[in-house]
């Protein structure tokens, strides 16, 4: 385990897949989550069983476990400070669906995950209106971009 404050990228899918199935938001407590039927991305409260809410991360991707979907950012949609975010159709090597995973453990104790876009360099952000998340290109710590593996 990392020491405390010390950032370790994870490298390994199997020790990643360890966290799943949910990602939630540590500061806003909400999980993430794709409506059925559709390539929207957003937040919502955390749900046992809900399968749209179930993730995988593999070599790099996010993937929804319900639709086989990477997270992915919309073409056009990123404009060199922020951007959304949907699932499509995993392509391997994409760099837009690609993601360093970081695993932080906070001041309080509890471990952590960071996301951040290869293709992009920003972070995956829950501190939108209407429980957006989107990509930022100011990467912090401690806030809206912790994301909690499990409940």
């Amino acid at each position: 385990m990392a020491a405390l404050g010390a950032t370790l990228v994870v490298g390994s899918p199997a020790h990643a897949d360890s966290y799943g199935p949910v990602l939630r938001s540590w500061a806003q407590g909400n999980c993430l989550d794709i409506k059925p039927g559709s390539t929207s991305v957003y937040t919502s409260p955390c749900v046992t069983n809900d399968h749209w809410q179930n993730w995988t991360i593999n070599n790099g991707t996010i993937v929804d476990s319900q639709t086989n979907t990477c997270l992915d950012i919309p073409p056009g949609s990123w404009n060199g400070s922020t951007g959304a975010l949907y699932v499509s159709t995993c392509i391997p090597g994409d760099r837009w669906q690609q993601w360093q995973v970081f695993e932080q453990l906070r001041q309080d104790g509890n471990v952590v995950l960071r996301f951040q876009n290869q293709a992009t360099n920003a972070c995956l952000d829950a501190n939108q209106p209407q429980n957006l998340p989107f990509i930022n290109s100011y990467c912090y710590r401690d806030g809206y971009q912790d994301w909690k593996p499990g409940f």
